[in-house]
């Protein structure tokens, strides 16, 4: 059975489904296999549009950014759009899929160090000279990402993903497809929460929706290496006092470096290297 992740890495609501994603992933483990598509959802300005959030240009990002902050409580450092806005979501699609060329691992930590980028630090992951500092962030080889952007080798992995997104006429970002051998494609559209996509591939397995099995912010984190504040606490179900408390040993101990994002206003937790 697989599950297929259809989402960009500059769509806010992608970064809001993080927690839900990687809880459900955590449940079902290794059962089901785990894929990425990029939807190429912001190829340049002049060729986008999203008349029913009124944004049509970088300068409209902005606001949108704010009010999905303020309505769902997801950390978005909406100052990007105005300080050094990206003129495409490419870019970093592309440099996503030569991470991936390096292993399925890598893929997904450049795409998730992306998103923190982008959504945390107002960096702007259109350019070249960002995503060679993030890929080495996450200890890629950047001129290794490099050669197989420039050879054609990640656009053709790219055109594949645009190429299926165009197939199953997925307007929306995030989505999930759920499907395989003998089971009957499903796609769940938007953002939704962890309870909702567990049941979905419960229901694609046959099986009975689920009760999400509690979890530590420590054994999120010791599981997916780092993680915000709010992801935390959205994944844990917990209050963010309370994410923070249970980490007091960690901090201290130094098994946990703590990155303040003042510009989303949260903070990321990462595992320090061989404490995991």
């Amino acid at each position: 059975m697989e599950v297929t992740l259809v989402s960009d890495p500059l769509c806010c609501w992608s970064w809001a489904l993080e927690p839900h994603w990687r809880r459900v992933r955590m449940q079902y483990g290794a059962r089901v296999r785990w894929r990425h598509r990029l939807g190429g959802m912001l190829p340049s300005w002049d060729a986008f549009a999203d008349p029913l959030n009124d944004v049509a240009a970088a300068a409209h990002m902005g606001p949108y950014w704010m009010h999905v902050r303020r309505e769902a409580g997801v950390p978005l450092a909406a100052g990007l759009w105005h300080a050094d806005p990206p003129a495409s979501s490419h870019p970093a699609s592309l440099a996503v899929h030569a991470a991936f060329l390096q292993g399925e691992a890598a893929g997904e930590r450049l795409l998730r160090r992306v998103r923190e980028a982008a959504m945390l630090e107002a960096l702007n992951v259109a350019r070249w000279a960002v995503l060679r500092e993030l890929a080495r962030d996450v200890g890629l080889d950047a001129d290794e990402l490099e050669r197989a952007v420039q050879d054609g080798t990640a656009a053709a992995r790219f055109e594949d993903d645009l190429r299926e997104v165009r197939y199953l006429r997925v307007g929306r970002f995030p989505s999930v497809l759920l499907g395989g051998v003998g089971v009957r494609r499903m796609l769940v559209t938007g953002f939704r929460p962890a309870s909702l996509l567990a049941a979905a591939v419960a229901h694609a397995l046959g099986e009975e929706a689920p009760a999400l099995e509690g979890v530590e912010p420590m054994a999120y984190l010791t599981h997916w290496g780092s993680a915000t504040r709010w992801e935390l606490a959205t994944a844990c179900a917990l209050d963010p006092l309370d994410v923070v408390r249970r980490l007091d040993v960690a901090m201290a101990d130094g098994t946990l470096e703590v990155h303040e994002r003042p510009a989303a206003g949260d903070v990321v937790f990462r595992v320090r290297a061989g404490a995991a």
